[in-house]
């Protein structure tokens, strides 16, 4: 027997039925370093059944012997494929419908299960959402390659029905030939890098969990699988184009709205609409707002706090555009006030993302713009416009709430050609005669 672990059969006399004498059948199961627990078969027998099916080879309890044999091997199968065994994950794998006796793989829909139900139980929807849709697109790939015919709006839960996959299956070629397959579906480089991002970070969950032994740095998967870091050049309204917005006489209160949050957002140190939505009086003391970013809230080292100034045009649009309610705890803008619980939160945070960016598309269309208006360009926008001014990186980054001035980067859109030829310009201005220079060839 395994030092590691040991698997037992329990019959249970408390849960006993006075009629017939039946009772549950368990596992009691012992993992080194944990506590001992137990888990309740399908089983039911009396007493005398279970005893007989466990010591002697009668034929009047062959079925059951075999079922129970079967279970007490799916858990030690179960328990001897995990690195580092424990409670949680062996129930997790238990109770799934995978064969683990008859197969030597190890199935990735109940770590994709169980990492799904974490996140949601955490609270953080969003990155719940990008996994399920991260393994959505795994599983098509799969079926692709094992011919299986799937709907073209088929969820993950029933495609999880239709289409296995294993842990072992995804080698460096696997990973190589499902970046190839998304390229093929029309997928940019940055989205199949955000998805194998993604995908990676669900492997190294797995490998951490003890799912799947740790492999050596040379024979993970992901080693030698290029994932494109190259960060799309971010669309952004230049100081003419944000005077145009600014200027731009609204249709209707909705069209005044999105405006508005739009200019919030921009004042407000570029600052991400779910931030946004999501601060509260108490975090105003006179002209100063003070805040913690929600991304990295409750995973930075260290929580660091963005300052900013409220000017006079933010306070007007707080004025109008904001909550009734001044109470310490009430949200500054109203958007999330009726919400029931964090669930109810991220989905109205969407839904107002979604009405707001189509009247600010439709106010970009209106003022010919080239680039789609939305709210995410206000960040971008704050960070351009800092660019432009001569405002140090490093001080865009603190205004930001970036950890690295790279992160930064990635939202300052190239200097305009206008810019590019008064930089050119400014070269001269040792040349107080603005004389040109007599070259030489030499």
């Amino acid at each position: 027997m395994n030092a590691k672990f040991s698997v037992s059969l329990f019959w249970d006399a408390r849960v006993m039925d006075a009629k017939t004498k039946e009772s549950r059948v368990m596992l009691t199961i012992n993992l080194k370093g944990e506590k001992q627990f137990r888990i309740s078969l399908k089983e039911r027998c009396t007493k005398k059944d279970f005893e007989s099916a466990i010591n002697t080879r009668s034929k009047q309890t062959k079925e059951l012997r075999n079922a129970l044999n079967d279970y007490v091997e799916k858990a030690e199968v179960i328990i001897e494929k995990m690195s580092t065994p424990s409670k949680e994950l062996f129930l997790k794998h238990f109770k799934s419908e995978f064969d683990y006796v008859t197969s030597d793989k190890t199935s990735v829909h109940v770590t994709f299960r169980m990492r799904y139900e974490e996140l949601q139980f955490e609270k953080r929807y969003g990155t719940a959402h990008r996994l399920k849709a991260v393994y959505n697109s795994l599983l098509r790939y799969k079926a692709f390659l094992s011919r299986i015919v799937i709907d073209k709006d088929e969820p993950v839960e029933t495609l999880i029905d239709k289409v296995e996959l294993s842990f072992e299956e995804i080698d460096a070629q696997f990973l190589k030939s499902y970046k190839a397959y998304m390229i093929d579906k029309g997928r940019t480089e940055t989205t199949c890098g955000i998805y194998l991002g993604h995908l990676r970070s669900f492997y190294n969950y797995s490998v951490e969990r003890g799912i799947i032994p740790a492999k050596d740095k040379k024979l993970h998967p992901f080693a030698k699988l290029k994932i494109s870091n190259k960060v799309k050049s971010k669309s952004v309204l230049y100081p003419a184009e944000i005077k145009k917005l600014w200027s731009y006489k609204t249709n209707g209160v909705r069209e005044e709205r999105a405006k508005a949050i739009w200019f919030a957002l921009y004042f407000m140190n570029g600052m991400n609409w779910k931030d946004l939505i999501h601060l509260r009086w108490k975090n105003i003391k006179a002209d100063t707002l003070t805040f913690v970013r929600l991304k990295t809230k409750d995973t930075a080292l260290s929580t660091k706090e963005i300052s900013m100034h409220l000017n006079d045009e933010v306070k007007q649009i707080i004025a109008v555009h904001g909550n009734k309610d001044k109470a310490p705890e009430a949200f500054i803008f109203p958007f999330l006030s009726n919400c029931k619980d964090s669930k109810h939160m991220e989905t109205t945070q969407f839904r107002n993302r979604r009405v707001l960016n189509k009247k600010l598309a439709e106010i970009g269309r209106n003022l010919g713009f080239d680039v789609h208006l939305c709210l995410n360009l206000a960040r971008h926008s704050f960070a351009t416009t800092l660019k432009l001014n001569g405002t140090p990186v490093a001080a865009i980054s603190d205004c930001m709430g970036h950890t690295t001035v790279n992160t930064t980067m990635h939202y300052m859109k190239s200097l305009p050609t206008e810019h590019l030829k008064q930089i050119s310009n400014s070269l001269l201005s040792f040349n107080d005669d603005n004389k040109p220079a007599m070259l030489v060839a030499v």
